[in-house]
């Protein structure tokens, strides 16, 4: 088996260059997406059922995709995360064949198809500054399973180039074919129960002069998944005067972003009746290794908020996420409207 290894990576690492891919091959078939440890993973499977794991991780503060894969100098094993910012490879037991190289230095990125005595394979190629690197997916602890046919790699290996070439599309794919196997509740506000009826706020910030009346951060609830929502309005010192503008503030937080900055349209419909409402702002975006964390906020003239407020049903989306306001949050736009300071 020794034997039979050391030639099939001769043949690769001395094989002609046949093609080269695009690597838009389809991974139609191929794919396993699963849940485990908190997280989810895409198998991706080759022939002969072997199989190679991406998912999805947090590394220096940001989001990356990691891949197993062999660096073909000295054919390391090892795991390639990619991020927006660049790539590292860290090997397997550690040494001397670690690198990171960011976004910026990577001046090309090819994939290639070669020749084995396994009926091909393929393999990335990225050129930085001075040097060059290649390596391709593990498909199993056995270096002459890391490929198996061209067929099967090339798909794969198609999607880890496009991964270095454009991280957000492919970690928005990766999110797509693993969504059936995420929990339908990964935010944070679907695991809180309201527990107290929301109330109104008064806070007078003396720094400034400024006087905010809002409602408690609520649990609103959607088809999806759920979010927090509350409603504020501000007046100069201390001395109550009737809102123009009242804003509308929506918070989610979950492991992936909730409100993507292109689909921020706010539409309600009151008691059956259509009112469009124009494009929230995204006001504020965490990020931290695990957890992304947004703001939105919409400012709605008086008697767009009161036909909101006196509503016995009201429904909303944003983007394509659909929520209804409950009795309570109705309850509590109505208490911030007829709210008095002093009372």
């Amino acid at each position: 088996m020794k034997l039979f290894s050391l030639l099939a990576i001769l043949l690769i690492l001395s094989g002609p260059i046949m093609a080269q891919s695009s690597g838009d091959d389809s991974l139609q078939g191929m794919i396993q997406p699963v849940w485990t440890g908190n997280q989810a993973i895409l198998k991706i499977s080759c022939n002969r059922g072997w199989i190679t794991e991406v998912r999805r991780a947090g590394r220096d503060g940001e989001d990356s995709l990691v891949f197993s894969i062999y660096n073909t100098r000295g054919w390391v094993p090892g795991n390639l995360s990619i991020s927006k910012r660049g790539i590292v490879f860290d090997p397997l037991g550690g040494g001397n064949k670690y690198f990171r190289y960011e976004a910026s230095e990577i001046k090309e990125v090819s994939l290639k198809d070669t020749w084995n005595i396994m009926g091909g394979a393929s393999a990335v190629k990225i050129r930085v500054a001075g040097e060059s690197q290649t390596f391709t997916l593990n498909f199993g602890e056995d270096m002459t399973t890391m490929n198996g046919n061209k067929k099967y790699a090339r798909p794969a290996n198609g999607f880890l180039m496009k991964a270095i070439r454009n991280f957000e599309a492919s970690l928005a794919e990766f999110d797509r074919l693993t969504e059936s196997v995420r929990p339908p509740a990964d935010s944070e506000a679907d695991d809180e129960e309201e527990d107290t009826a929301p109330e109104v706020i008064n806070s007078y910030d003396r720094f400034k002069d400024i006087t905010a009346i809002s409602t408690s951060k609520m649990l609103v609830r959607g088809t999806r998944r759920s979010i927090r929502a509350f409603a504020e309005y501000e007046f100069p010192g201390k001395v109550q005067t009737p809102p123009a503008t009242i804003t509308l503030y929506f918070y989610a937080s979950a492991s992936r972003p909730v409100f993507p900055e292109d689909e921020l349209q706010l539409n309600f419909i009151i008691d059956d009746a259509r009112l469009p409402l124009g494009n929230a702002k995204l006001k504020s975006e965490e990020k931290t290794a695990s957890m992304v964390k947004q703001t939105l906020a919409i400012s709605l003239a008086y008697d767009k908020f009161l036909q909101i407020a006196n509503a016995k049903k009201a429904e909303f989306q944003i983007g394509k996420l659909e929520f209804k306001l409950s009795d309570a949050n109705l309850d509590a736009f109505k208490k911030l409207i007829a709210y008095k300071t002093g009372e």
